[in-house]
């Protein structure tokens, strides 16, 4: 009874403080005037009242920045002018909806939501991906006193976008959580408590001092300060969890109709037995075949018993006992979080892992899995799965391995290069040493499980023609990528004067090709000559990679570099070399993937997607839900459109386990995302939504429409 009045006491200082939140404007634009906007924001040039496309009600706010490089706003706040004062924090919560008219070319939206001070992100939140996506936002901040904010909806790009019924409210923020908004308070960790989706209006840390809050991570890696089902509370809980689990993996009805590598047994679709996985496109759609001759469609999870550390060095008032030896460890500092030094790095993954089924249990731990994918309907381990569930959870899986022996591009020309720079893969030690990291995996590329080998993951692939030659025309004369572009022209030019000709360059010499670091031709010829040379930069790399798996295992089937930023010669190019072609691709949905026109027709495989849920101990995430429901709908979704793409034949979940609330080793990421959770118990809604789909998937696909 103590414990019930407490509880009620604390919900009702919640609510009454949420309820203390005043109306600042509306806006419905219903008439052109849009005084109330115009009052505490500003509005692009391009900006007018459309009646055409309104969302509700007779009118809307029609923008249009397409073709504005960067990332135009369309709306930006005055911050001034919407905090109650300079001397106390304010709350905002901003709520409008929205509509995407479009897009230049075939890109997909990037439009965001953003807060940030003196150039250092409070938060971003990303909405509307895809053309013709109707919805809405409604996001809370906190303004502190004294800074300046830059609080805007904006778009990489531009985007042509109607927005109606905006609205502004705020209130006065408490005073004891004023902290969480302090610089430096919180490190090593890409989503903040702060993030509007996680501190909401009602949360309980808009109460907690800090002297409270830290240290806000349990023993077993938890978040302290929020309950939710199955959460560990003491030790003796994981026998609990365990019995649960049995309990509900017998519960659920056994898939029928799967032969022993999970492929659809219906005599309908019966194909050749070869003891391996092929592909093979059947009624106008792309469909993995397993040894046994039957069709398959890879429904994965990545990192399949990989456990996940996170830094405590300088952070270790974040944890409430990081004291075990066993689970620490060193290692050194990356660019993305720790600068230089070593790091310690703790692993609540594996320590729960012990706690849970026992000293030395990998072993066990890969039959476990097993058996729950196959209860679950997950037919597929995906890249990074320990080699202890691929060789024991009889699973079908994808092995991930990297090209190695290449050096970078020394160059000045700027390219987006995120976990790594680009790479010289003319380099001679590059083909040597791929073929040794291919036949590192030669046990488990023989097995008849074995659907396919990825080499390499995410690679700095640039998103437009000319970028990579750029790279290695600014590169010194020792650079083999500039050497091999030499003798490219010289084969085709014979003479430095043709070449001067064709580009308008002013070479003495074809040395003084190489010696020369700022020239860029600006002709047809020379960015024909340019793009001659990337595609020949392309070849090199996947003739290379395809060959190391060849050699080493004729029958396994490359399965490429798993794009995330990328340009469609590329894509062209790895056609004529992958067996399937495999994209990371993060967004609501994927019924539009195709490979570029001109290119070999191949299947796709979506190696990663995700979306987190934001209601329970972690954070963030990419493509953030608020709740668990609205994870498990958006999942249901993209894996149905996946399934209806006639060109895509898997798409595999990133990932097993959640990553750490504090953030993983390298670059912080702490994405609520995981098919089980820090402490190993299974996410059930997930779970739950991973079998109904593994149910109907066949059906789903076999009687979908190829028409684009």
């Amino acid at each position: 009874m103590k414990k019930l009045l407490i509880a009620l006491i604390c919900l009702t200082s919640i609510l009454t403080f949420a309820q203390k939140q005043e109306l600042l404007f509306f806006e419905d634009f219903e008439n052109s005037e849009m005084s109330s906007l115009c009052k505490y924001a500003s509005v692009d040039v391009s900006g007018t009242h459309s009646t055409k496309n309104a969302i509700s009600g007779n009118g809307s706010l029609e923008v249009n920045t397409l073709g504005k490089k960067g990332v135009p706003t369309t709306i930006k706040l005055d911050s001034e002018k919407i905090r109650i004062s300079d001397k106390q924090s304010t709350l905002i919560t901003i709520s409008f909806k929205y509509k995407i008219l479009g897009v230049d070319g075939d890109r997909n939206p990037r439009n965001y939501v953003l807060c940030d001070t003196n150039g250092k992100r409070v938060f971003t939140e990303v909405f509307g991906e895809n053309v013709g996506k109707c919805g809405s936002v409604n996001i809370t901040t906190r303004l502190l006193p004294n800074k300046k904010y830059n609080v805007a909806i904006a778009s990489v790009d531009g985007v042509h976008i109607a927005i109606d019924d905006f609205k502004v409210e705020r209130s006065v923020a408490p005073k004891e959580s004023d902290w969480f908004y302090q610089d430096n308070v919180f490190v090593g960790m890409r989503f903040l408590p702060t993030h509007p989706y996680f501190l909401t209006l009602t949360a309980p840390e808009n109460k907690i001092t800090k002297e409270k809050f830290f240290p806000f991570i349990d023993k077993f890696g938890q978040y302290k300060h929020r309950d939710w089902d199955f959460k560990i509370k003491t030790e003796s809980d994981f026998l609990k969890r365990i019995k649960e689990e049995e309990a509900y993996n017998v519960s659920l009805p056994k898939i029928k109709n799967r032969d022993k590598y999970f492929g659809f047994v219906n005599p309908k679709y019966k194909f050749k037995a070869t003891g391996h996985f092929y592909t093979k496109k059947v009624g106008g759609k792309w469909w993995f075949i397993t040894p046994e001759g039957n069709l398959f469609w890879s429904h994965g999870i990545d990192a399949v018993g990989i456990a996940s550390d996170t830094p405590i060095t300088n952070r270790e008032h974040y944890f409430e006992d990081v004291s075990d030896e066993r689970f620490i460890r060193k290692v050194k500092a990356n660019k993305h979080s720790y600068k230089k030094g070593e790091v310690k790095i703790y692993d609540f993954g594996n320590r729960n892992l012990t706690l849970k089924y026992g000293e030395n249990f990998h072993e066990k731990y890969s039959k476990v899995i097993g058996k729950r994918l196959s209860a679950w309907g997950i037919n597929t381990s995906g890249a990074w799965s320990t080699d202890e569930v691929m060789q024991n959870s009889k699973i079908p899986y994808t092995i991930i391995t990297q090209s190695w022996g290449a050096k970078p591009l020394r160059g000045n020309s700027k390219l987006l290069e995120y976990w790594q720079p680009m790479a010289d893969f003319f380099e001679p030690d590059f083909e040597k040493i791929t073929h040794i990291s291919v036949a590192m995996k030669f046990k488990f590329l023989r097995s008849p499980y074995c659907v396919g080998i990825f080499v390499d993951n995410e690679l700095p692939w640039q998103a437009k023609d000319y970028m990579l030659a750029k790279r290695v025309l600014s590169c010194p004369k020792i650079q083999r990528a500039k050497q091999v572009f030499m003798l490219m022209l010289k084969d085709k030019y014979v003479e430095i004067e043709a070449l001067n000709s064709a580009w308008k360059s002013k070479y003495e010499k074809w040395n003084d090709f190489l010696n020369t670091v700022d020239f860029v031709p600006n002709t047809q010829q020379g960015k024909a000559d340019m793009l001659a040379f990337e595609i020949k930069y392309y070849e090199r790399y996947f003739s290379v990679c395809r060959s190391a798996v060849k050699s080493v295992s004729p029958e396994t089937m490359y399965l490429g570099c798993r794009f995330a930023w990328v340009n469609p010669t590329v894509i062209k190019v790895a056609s004529k070399y992958c067996d399937v072609i495999s994209y990371n691709i993060y967004r609501d949905n994927v019924a539009d993937v195709r490979l570029p026109n001109d290119s070999i027709d191949k299947p796709i495989l979506i190696g990663e997607f995700h979306f987190s849920n934001q209601d329970r101990g972690i954070f963030g995430g990419a493509l953030s839900r608020k709740t668990m429901q609205g994870r498990v709908d958006a999942y249901e979704k993209y894996v149905v459109s996946a399934l209806k793409n006639p060109a895509i034949a898997g798409a595999h979940w990133f990932r097993w386990l959640d990553q750490p609330t504090t953030g993983r080793c390298g670059d912080g990421e702490n994405y609520s995302v995981g098919m089980v959770d820090i402490c190993d118990t299974p996410v059930y809604p997930m779970i739950k939504k991973a079998h109904e789909l593994s149910t109907k998937l066949y059906d789903v696909r076999t009687k979908s429409s190829t028409k684009k």
